[in-house]
């Protein structure tokens, strides 16, 4: 079952990364709030990671 995007309460995307920040816990993110979430912060000077997630022919492969 795939992670659901949980940047916004509003937004039922499957998630497309793991992400962590300073201070935060880590979360799930969809590509159109990573690409709002990356700008973000590199315009305040913070540091994010966020980490692909594997697709769900790599996922079936796995059998995760």
């Amino acid at each position: 079952m795939a992670e659901k995007c949980r940047q916004q309460p509003t937004c039922d995307n499957d998630a497309d990364y793991r992400y962590t920040w300073a201070g935060r816990d880590e979360s799930f993110i969809c590509e159109a709030h990573a690409r709002w979430f990356r700008d973000t912060c590199e315009a305040m000077g913070y540091y994010c990671q966020l980490i692909p997630l594997p697709k769900d022919a790599e996922r079936e492969a796995d059998g995760t």
